[in-house]
């Protein structure tokens, strides 16, 4: 189990200068879930000895699972020092319009959720503004909301639970505001863009380890169908997406 701030201090030389700038990817997923993702691979990997024995012989030894892990534990520690640094910026005014966007986001997603629930197309629509994160993503999510809302606007009845006609109207308001708060809402020192840059070079430095390892293994076991199986399982959120 590695320390999240000691494994973060211990690959800041990777972090910062063997990943080029053009190569940082935002994150894919919840960070959680990457994380999650990562440690379920190297926990496999350990408890299945057929696997690892494979796969050894392909470059992926118990040093590499390690390396795996220290890199979950400082893409966590980055990411909690990036939502620190977020919070910190975020004045009383904003704290409360986010609280109200987000009242209205959930509010009218699960309203889409259940009058919209045999529509297999809209349900997936709904995945994506489900999996958002931070302001930005929010005030999509509301816009997104309310467009679906006004396009199936019959299959909102005016006595429903949640009106959701009327807080579409609510969502774009919402939604024009955070945009305008967000864009006052600047970073005199640039503190916080440098956190979130250094966030996502912690994940795209453990996407790069758990995506070699899934890559070899799934070509190592093309013909094992129940190891196919597990690794399907454990890269679930990748067949997702």
């Amino acid at each position: 189990m590695y320390d999240g701030e000691e494994a973060l201090a211990a690959l800041a030389h990777v972090l910062n200068d063997e990943i080029d700038v053009e190569d940082v990817r935002a994150l894919d997923g919840p960070p959680d879930e990457l994380v999650s993702e990562a440690l379920g691979l190297c926990r496999f990997a350990r408890n299945t000895r057929p696997f690892l024995m494979e796969v050894e012989g392909m470059g992926f030894d118990v040093a590499y699972l390690d390396r795996i892990e220290q890199a979950a534990a400082a893409a966590e520690q980055a990411h909690t020092e990036w939502v620190l640094a977020r919070e910190r910026g975020k004045g009383r005014g904003l704290y409360e319009l986010l609280g109200s966007a987000a009242s209205v986001r959930d509010a009218l997603l699960a309203s889409c959720r259940y009058h919209l629930r045999r529509d297999a197309s809209m349900q997936h629509e709904l995945d994506a503004v489900e999996d958002g994160e931070g302001a930005a993503d929010l005030i999509l999510d509301l816009d997104t909301l309310a467009r679906i809302v006004t396009s199936k606007r019959s299959r909102f009845p005016a006595d429903g639970f949640v009106d959701a006609p009327e807080l579409s109207a609510r969502a774009h308001e919402l939604a024009r505001e955070l945009r305008a708060a967000i864009s006052d809402d600047f970073d005199d020192d640039g503190s916080r863009a440098t956190t979130r840059d250094l966030r996502n070079r912690a994940f795209t430095h453990l996407e790069r380890l758990v995506s070699e390892l899934f890559h070899a293994s799934f070509y190592r076991f093309y013909d094992d169908a129940m190891m196919i199986q597990q690794l399907r399982h454990l890269a679930r959120r990748r067949r997702r997406g």
